[in-house]
């Protein structure tokens, strides 16, 4: 009677050990990434997670929810290496750092919220759940600096001596052009005096006759 009580007990401990490793499959124990991701809507933003070396040949993928019972799967491997492209989303596994990534391009709105990385596993999945924060780009200012050139000293002292050169140059040449003048008329003066001083002289002499 006591080593069939026995028996039964030791059956009751294997069954809830069973069913405590049964139910831990569901948790993060294997696979892990970031708590929160914060990110830009428009801008490209990456998630990595990171998981056992056990699972290296299993299926990773992306979902979608709150909740890990109903969470929607938007992308997943093939157990390779190979990058799967699918919408906005790619996924790329990495056996040697055991690691997967999560690209995310032209993130919009709807991609806030929460997400699981998850590993394909019979009867009870390898998950862990990750908060995505999206917020609009902050706007930028552009600035448009003024250059202001300041001329050299010599340049302006180029430029007024140019500037005020004709106007000497003219003084000059009417100053020549008077005194030229001024000659022309004494010439003239005496020329006519030459021409006239014997008329009358001889008007004088048949006077005084």
């Amino acid at each position: 009677m006591i080593s069939y009580s026995r028996s039964i007990i030791q059956r009751l401990q294997m069954d809830v050990m069973g069913v405590i490793i049964f139910l831990s499959g569901c948790s993060g124990s294997s696979v892990h990434g970031p708590n929160t991701v914060e990110a830009f809507i428009g801008e490209m933003f990456t998630v990595t997670c990171y998981y056992d070396t056990y699972y290296t040949n299993y299926e990773k993928y992306w979902c979608k929810g709150e909740n890990w019972k109903n969470c929607m799967i938007l992308i997943e491997t093939t157990g390779s290496e190979e990058e799967i492209h699918k919408g906005r989303y790619s996924i790329k596994d990495n056996h040697t750092s055991h690691s997967f990534s999560i690209n995310v391009y032209t993130p919009q709105k709807t991609d806030s919220g929460f997400f699981w990385c998850g590993i394909n596993k019979y009867m009870w999945d390898k998950m862990t759940k990750i908060e995505i924060n999206l917020s609009a780009l902050p706007s930028t200012v552009k600035i448009s600096a003024t250059t202001f050139t300041t001329l050299p000293t010599t340049t302006a002292t180029l430029t007024a001596s140019v500037r005020y050169s004709p106007l000497t140059s003219h003084s000059s040449a009417f100053g020549r052009g008077q005194s030229q003048g001024s000659r022309l008329n004494l010439m003239y003066f005496l020329l006519l005096l030459s021409l006239k001083f014997p008329v009358i002289i001889l008007v004088l002499a048949a006077t005084a006759a």
